[in-house]
C-alpha cells in the first residue's frame, strides 16, 4: 500500500510538471555579442537542473576520493576492533569450558586493541594459573597493568592468584591498595576474609564476618562455622589464663555469645580454671539463646558441689518445655550421679535411654548400678555398652565405604 501511495504521488507530480510546462510559453534569451540563443522556458529549467546535478555529483566524487584515506583507516579499526572482540569472545569461551591453552590463544587477537587488550590480558592470565604456567601468568598481568581502565580487575585478579597459592601477605598488600581506592565491595571483602584466614589474623577475620554478614553476603551456617573457628583459635591463645578468659569473654559480642563452638569450650576452659559458677552461668545464657546437645552435656561437666543442687533443679525446669530430649535426661542422670543421688541418676538415664539408646548413657548407668552395689547387673550393662559401641563402630564405616 505504501509504494502504491508513492506511486500515485509520482504519476500525478509527472502530470503537474507536463501540465504546467504546456501552459508555460516563456522563452530565455542568451545574448553572448555577437551571438543570441533563444531557448524555451521549460528546456531551459530543465538544462539548469541538469547541470545541478552534474555539479553535485562531481562534488560528491571529489569529497569521497579525499575522504578515502580516512574512510580506509576507519574500515581497518572496526576489522581489528571485531578480530579483537571475536578474540575475547572466543577466550572467555574458552576459559569456562576449561580449554585453557585455547584461551590463551584467543586472549591474544585481543591484543592489538586497547579497549579489549587488557581485560583479555586477564583471561590469559587465569588461564596460566590453571596450567601452572605462573611464568606466563605474571607477563599477562603486566599486559594489564599497561591497560589502567582494568585497574580495579587486575588487583581482584592478582589477589585471587596469590590467594590459590597461598600468598596471602603479598595478597593482602594489594586487597589495601584496592581499599586505599574506595573499592569496598562483596567480593574484595570475601577476599580479604580469605587472606586474614591463611595467615591466623582471626581478629580481623571476625570484623570481616561481622562486616559480610550485615551485607547478608555469608550465609549464616558458614559465618557461625568461620566465627567458631576464630573464636577457638583466639581461646587457645589465652591459655591457662583466667583473667584473660574473662576478659576474652566480655569481649565477644552477646549474639557471638550463644554459638556452641564459642560458648561450649569457653565453659569448659573457664572450669578448668575454677571458675565454676562463670561457666555454669555461659551454658545457660548459651541455651536460653540456642537449645543445642552439646551445650547440655557441657551443662553437666562445668559445674561444681556448691552450685550443683541448683544446677539439677534449673535443668529439671527445663524438662517442662523438653520433656522428650534424651540428652536433657542424660545431663540430669550426670548432675545427680556427681552428687551422689544414685536413685534419681538411674532413674533420669533410663528414661534417656528409652528415648535414645546411646553408648555414654549406658556406661553412665553401668557405673551409677555399680555404686549402688549391684555389679552383676552393672557387668551385663558394661558388655551391653561395648557391644552396642562395636555395632555402631562397624555401622559408621560402613557408611563411610558407602
Amino acid at each position: 500500500m505504501k509504494g502504491l501511495f508513492w506511486f500515485v504521488i509520482l504519476v500525478a507530480a509527472g502530470i503537474g510538471v507536463g501540465l504546467l510546462a504546456r501552459l508555460n510559453n516563456g522563452n530565455v534569451v542568451l545574448l553572448l555579442p555577437p551571438w543570441r540563443v533563444d531557448v524555451s522556458l521549460n528546456l531551459f529549467v530543465m538544462a539548469l537542473l541538469g547541470l545541478f546535478a552534474l555539479f553535485y555529483a562531481l562534488m560528491r566524487l571529489v569529497l569521497n576520493t579525499l575522504e578515502l584515506p580516512a574512510s580506509v583507516a576507519a574500515f581497518r579499526k572496526r576489522q581489528r576492533e571485531q578480530a579483537a572482540l571475536d578474540g575475547l569472545k572466543g577466550a572467555l569461551q574458552a576459559y569456562f569450558e576449561g580449554r585453557f591453552a585455547r584461551a590463551e590463544r584467543s586472549a591474544m587477537l585481543a591484543q592489538e586493541v586497547p579497549g579489549y587488550g587488557g581485560i583479555a590480558a586477564l583471561v590469559a592470565a587465569r588461564a596460566s594459573q590453571k596450567m601452572r604456567e605462573f611464568t606466563r601468568r605474571d607477563g599477562w598481568i603486566e599486559r594489564a597493568a599497561t591497560d589502567p581502565s582494568v585497574r580495579t580487575a587486575r588487583l581482584m585478579t592478582e589477589v585471587e592468584l596469590l590467594l590459590e597459592e597461598r600468598r596471602a601477605d603479598e595478597a593482602r598488600e594489594l586487597l589495601g591498595q584496592l581499599h586505599a581506592s574506595g573499592a569496598r565491595h562483596v567480593a574484595s571483602l570475601r577476599l580479604a576474609l580469605q587472606a586474614a584466614q591463611q595467615v591466623d589474623d582471626w581478629e580481623e577475620v571476625l570484623r570481616l564476618v561481622r562486616q559480610l554478614t550485615k551485607r547478608d553476603a555469608i550465609h549464616p551456617t558458614v559465618a557461625a562455622k568461620t566465627k567458631a573457628t576464630a573464636y577457638s583459635a583466639l581461646l587457645a591463645r589465652r591459655g591457662g589464663d583466667l583473667a584473660g578468659l574473662r576478659n576474652f569473654w566480655m569481649s565477644v559480642p552477646t549474639d557471638d555469645q550463644s554459638i556452641v563452638e564459642v560458648a561450649g569450650p569457653v565453659a569448659r576452659a573457664v572450669a578448668a580454671l575454677g571458675d565454676h559458677r562463670l561457666a555454669v552461668q555461659i551454658v545457660e545464657t548459651a541455651l536460653e539463646n540456642r537449645w543445642d546437645d552439646r551445650l547440655l552435656l557441657a551443662y553437666a561437666e562445668v559445674g561444681s558441689r556448691e552450685g550443683r543442687l541448683e544446677q539439677i533443679q534449673r535443668a529439671e525446669a527445663w524438662l517442662s518445655t523438653h520433656p522428650q530430649d534424651s540428652t536433657l535426661f542424660f545431663a540430669l542422670g550426670k548432675l545427680c550421679e556427681l552428687e551422689g543421688l544414685w536413685g534419681k541418676a538411674a532413674d533420669y538415664l533410663e528414661r534417656s535411654l528409652r528415648l535414645e539408646k546411646r553408648v555414654d548413657a549406658l556406661y553412665a548407668i553401668g557405673n551409677v548400678i555399680a555404686h549402688a552395689g549391684d555389679r552383676d547387673k552393672a557387668c551385663e550393662i558394661f558388655r551391653e555398652c561395648a557391644s552396642f559401641a562395636a555395632s555402631q563402630a562397624s555401622e559408621s564405616k560402613l557408611t563411610q565405604r558407602v
